[in-house]
């Protein structure tokens, strides 16, 4: 807003000194010092109006992407689903939300920066051998039913997907975690 007041400014005062100082007989290419001056003036203020709206925009589109990274950061820490965001190549655990730490009883302390083998969460090797092949065949594991171990040791059965995502530029699992313990037992005392 500055810098077009000073354009409209500039223009204003050009105009002025031509219609109350007339109009010079000097050569075309040969301008006089006050237009050398009012051409520089009209140059860096198209200079900076041009530099401040870039900053506007990119200002703008900072924002954006911030509202966008704190809506999925809610939705990712807050979900009662179990989300785990691990390194495909280590299997080394990034990060876990308050879904999982529910869950499974382990809390991001505790289990960030080692392996899942690390932690003893796999039940079966079958399973996990199972969930990497199928993994490395389609690029996700959608609704696979998969035992888990807890924190306190106690088995959890568990519906278990799993996608490779990519983050800084390194391939990552983003997997989500459902308890159906409960729900199996049910089943089960249904069909008896």
């Amino acid at each position: 807003g500055y810098v077009f007041v000073f354009l409209v400014f500039v223009g204003f005062f050009r105009l002025t000194k031509f219609f109350f100082a007339g109009f010079s007989d000097s050569e075309y290419f040969h301008s006089g010092q006050f237009e050398v001056y009012v051409a520089l003036m009209f140059q860096i203020a198209y200079f900076l109006l041009i530099f401040f709206l870039v900053m506007m925009i990119n200002r703008r589109l900072l924002d954006e992407i911030g509202a966008q990274e704190e809506k999925f950061s809610k939705a990712f820490k807050h979900s009662p689903y179990g989300i785990i965001i691990s390194s495909l190549n280590e299997g080394r655990i990034i990060e876990i939300n308050e879904g999982y730490e529910h869950i499974t009883g382990y809390l991001a302390s505790e289990i960030v920066g080692k392996t899942t083998t690390q932690n003893n969460i796999w039940v079966d090797e079958a399973d996990r051998f199972a969930f990497i092949t199928e993994l490395n065949e389609k690029g996700r594991v959608i609704n696979r039913t998969m035992q888990f171990r807890k924190a306190n040791g106690e088995l959890i059965t568990t519906e278990f997907s799993s996608e490779i995502i990519h983050i800084d530029n390194e391939k990552c699992l983003l997997s989500v975690v459902n308890d159906i313990t409960e729900k199996k037992k049910t089943e089960a005392e249904l069909r008896k």
